[in-house]
């Protein structure tokens, strides 16, 4: 693998990390916010167009990748745009509200939410 870590670009806009040995790639919104601002879980072909330039040029230039899969997913946004990590119920623990971050902080958020159940 050519880098280890999170990293983030064009103010947080896009980020990439090393899974293993492959590569996380995602974001792109601010290309279109308003086709972004939906639920529908299908790609937009703009924004996927967008990720593979990085991917090809600034990412991985001169090397050979093939990709293995593609998503799209709904973001949540918490009032203090700070994550939220909370039992909902005796039950259920729940962690949200990544802002936008959820690459970077899920693990963690996670890792924050399974603990709950430690206390």
């Amino acid at each position: 693998m050519l880098f280890r870590g999170v990293f983030h670009y064009d103010e947080g806009y896009y980020y990439f990390r090393n899974v293993g040995n492959r590569i996380l790639l995602g974001g792109g919104r601010n290309i279109d916010f308003a086709a972004e601002q939906t639920y529908d879980f299908s790609v937009t072909d703009t924004i996927q167009y967008a990720l593979e330039a990085l991917l090809r040029k600034v990412i991985l230039p001169d090397c050979e990748y093939r990709i293995e899969q593609r998503w799209s997913g709904t973001m949540g946004f918490s009032d203090t745009k700070l994550p939220i990590v909370r039992f909902a119920n005796q039950r259920i623990a729940i962690g949200f509200g990544c802002n936008g971050m959820g690459v970077a902080l899920g693990s963690i958020i996670g890792e924050e939410t399974a603990n709950l159940f430690d206390q």
